[in-house]
């Protein structure tokens, strides 16, 4: 970048300056979290929780499983910190200091960016630009990814723009890298970065020769990339387009605007007044529009960094504002190019004295508040929301996570066995996944479960936080319990109270084993159990005939039962013959009369007969478009014939049981009836999920078993029903 880096020249100031502003912003931060205690909410504690999962797996040297981690977000956000705690401590102000350096990159990358479309002026002006934009500098004091992304999408935009539109080899093959490394930190960046790339090849040069050498360069480039993401990307293809449709269904109900309508487009336009203050945008569009007159090569990448990816955001029904940060560095360069074209120097000058003082006062209105200032001595516009993006301010609550942890701890080691414990509510930062946090923090083993519908099954410690919480699934769950008081007491007894700084009450509860002692277990209510064990697997059991063996009825402990039916559904479609057998069983001794609760479950077996054309049928109907479907079975193997179009399709599948997991495998594979490649088979079958996973799940699935029968029936058997 530079030649000649001499003391006391320009190049050298700026340097300074720029490096000034990094450390004001960090012994900034210093003074800021020391005064800030408060638990991490969802998303801040899920990825603390998983910087440290990535630390205990370096320290340990299991270098193959940090691929495995987190099937959602690529993992090169997380190594800054997962390197540091061991140095300085697990703490949450550990990972947001080492979080800074990307905050680093980002600043480091727009000066670059600046200087090399504009000047040393343009890049410190830029850098300054991005150093105070107030979305940006808020979130280097939270454990997220808002930062890492930006600064990844710009020092990918930073190597583009060293390729020259493609025409340098070297420095094409380095963007490819930092691509590569870019979309490791989390795959929005594509978004930001591709647009700008195509139209860096496709645009028009005076020598059009080159076309082809540019297009020869874009793919090495792609290959690159590839080469480096391609680790974690390939492992977790499959699931990310699964969450890609589930996100999509999660957008449509908290009403965000659907796609192609004026309300998507607009969306993030009030985004950058909430990032930037109406101030900066005003500038940033200014330069923005300077820059799309003038169209220089450089300047027009800026364009297309804007534009492209603002129209791809677009078209994503999830949407939020922190997926447009990545664009705030495109604004600050341009800023910082605009900037340097003004003249006189006069103007220079004024200007950015004005733009120091208000910008300063934005970062400590923002960052720290006005204290106990009488309002007269703070500007009224300046603490309009249009003007000052609400930042955190720093604030102390307690909230006595790692006090009832250690509660759960000291049951664990009385009962000598981990703890299956559920948090209720799931709200902001008393949520199941910041108890998890904490608890990997402190090296804790319980098992933390988040409420669900049929809470609270598996639950021996239940920690519950009072008041109205709305539709949360757990707290109406546990309220429908408390709801028979006298129940209530004999099956939980409260372990103790915590008084919480938003004024409401935790309460943490065991449950007990104080049965009634009018109970007795009766077989017709207890058959429900093969329903209750996959209630989406099993539905319309008719002729059923139950038997059970019980070794404590009075504490809800039965060896076996084992429910026979004549007929049923099994995942919606027809079978005879089913028989389900539960070992190890536990029910809730204190359910109200009727009712069964089921508790514990050692394993469940099952096995039944279904005709070849219904599963065909519902084969045809999970995949469109196929028809012609035929399956068959032999021992632990499905086969499946089909047609697509007038292509015929075949594929065999064998079910596996290694000991811990349930697999699925695909043996073989044909289309038109050329065989699948081996390398493909092999990729197909490392995407594949498991059916059953016995570290996650209270029950285990033995050796699953398919067997053609006579009369054309098939018999699937799950588990030994010996």
């Amino acid at each position: 970048m530079f030649k000649k880096l001499e003391l006391g020249s320009p190049a050298f100031w700026a340097v300074v300056t720029v490096a000034a502003v990094l450390s004001f912003h960090f012994v900034a931060d210093l003074v800021w979290l020391s005064r800030y205690d408060v638990p991490p909410s969802w998303d801040f504690a899920n990825h603390l929780k998983k910087s440290l999962d990535y630390s205990d797996l370096l320290m340990e040297g299991r270098w193959r499983e940090l691929v495995d981690v987190d099937e959602y977000y690529p993992p090169l956000s997380r190594l800054p910190a997962a390197l540091a705690y061991p140095l300085f401590g697990r703490q949450e102000a550990v990972a947001v200091s080492a979080n800074f350096v990307w905050f680093v990159v980002l600043v480091g990358a727009v000066f670059a960016l600046g200087r090399r479309l504009g000047g040393l002026g343009a890049g410190v002006a830029g850098a300054l630009f991005a150093a105070f934009t107030p979305f940006l500098y808020n979130y280097t004091r939270f454990y997220a990814l808002v930062v890492p992304t930006t600064a990844a999408a710009a020092a990918a935009m930073l190597a583009l723009v060293y390729t020259d539109g493609f025409t340098r080899r070297y420095a094409s093959l380095a963007f490819g890298a930092v691509f590569g490394l870019a979309a490791l930190v989390k795959w929005t960046v594509v978004a930001f970065v591709l647009p700008a790339a195509v139209w860096a090849v496709f645009a028009p040069r005076g020598d059009a020769a080159s076309r082809p050498v540019r297009l020869l360069h874009f793919g090495a480039a792609s290959a690159t990339a590839f080469v480096v993401a391609c680790p974690w990307y390939l492992r977790h293809l499959f699931h990310l387009v699964n969450a890609a449709r589930h996100t999509a269904l999660e957008a449509v109900g908290q009403g965000d605007p659907a796609v192609f309508t004026s309300a998507s487009f607009s969306h993030y336009i009030s985004a950058a007044v909430y990032q930037l203050g109406i101030v900066m945008l005003a500038a940033g569009a200014v330069a923005v529009i300077y820059c799309a007159v003038r169209r220089r090569p450089g300047w027009v990448l800026l364009l297309f960094w804007i534009l492209g990816s603002y129209i791809i955001l677009t078209l994503i029904r999830n949407k939020d504002y922190r997926f447009t940060a990545p664009l705030l560095p495109a604004f600050a360069v341009a800023f910082g190019v605009a900037f340097a074209s003004l003249r006189p120097r006069r103007l220079q000058i004024a200007l950015a004295s004005l733009a120091a003082a208000y910008a300063l006062a934005i970062f400590f209105i923002t960052s720290f508040g006005v204290g106990d200032l009488p309002a007269r001595y703070v500007w009224k516009p300046l603490r309009h929301r249009l003007l000052v993006y609400d930042n955190e301010k720093p604030r102390r609550e307690y909230w006595h996570i790692a006090a009832i942890l250690r509660g759960v701890v000291a049951w664990e080691r009385r009962e000598g066995r981990r703890a299956n414990f559920c948090v209720v509510p799931n709200v902001a930062t008393f949520a199941g996944i910041t108890f998890q946090y904490y608890a990997t923090r402190d090296r804790q083993n319980a098992n933390i479960f988040r409420p669900r519908e049929d809470f609270p099954n598996f639950c021996d410690l239940i920690i519950a936080k009072d008041g109205d919480q709305g539709d949360d699934p757990g707290w109406k769950a546990f309220a429908k319990l408390r709801g028979d008081p006298a129940w209530f007491r004999d099956a939980y007894a409260e372990v103790a109270r915590y008084r919480l700084d938003d004024g409401s009450t935790a309460t943490l509860y065991r449950r007990q084993v104080r049965p009634r002692a009018a109970f007795t277990p009766r077989l017709a209510e207890i058959s429900s159990l093969a329903g209750r064990a996959y209630p989406e697997l099993l539905s319309d059991l008719r002729n059923v005939a139950t038997e059970a063996r019980a070794a404590a009825p009075q504490k809800g402990y039965f060896k076996f039962i084992r429910v026979r039916a004549r007929a049923g559904k099994v995942a919606g479609t027809p079978v005879a013959d089913l028989d389900v057998l539960l070992r190890e069983v536990v029910v809730n001794p204190w359910a109200p009369y009727g009712e069964v609760q089921l508790l514990r479950l050692g394993s469940v077996s099952l096995s039944f007969k279904a005709e070849d054309e219904d599963l065909a049928g519902k084969l045809e109907d999970a995949l469109p478009g196929l028809r012609d479907a035929a399956v068959a079975f032999d021992a632990g193997n499905l086969s499946a014939r089909a047609r697509y179009g007038n292509a015929p399709l075949a594929v065999t599948v064998a079910l596996r049981d290694d000991g811990r997991k349930v697999r699925a495998y695909f043996k073989k594979a044909s289309v038109s009836n050329v065989p699948v490649a081996a390398p493909l088979l092999w990729y197909l079958n490392t995407q594949l999920a498991p059916l059953a996973d016995r570290e996650r799940l209270p029950f285990g699935l033995g050796a699953v078993r398919l067997r053609g029968v006579a009369g054309g029936r098939v018999e699937v058997t799950v588990g030994d029903l010996q």
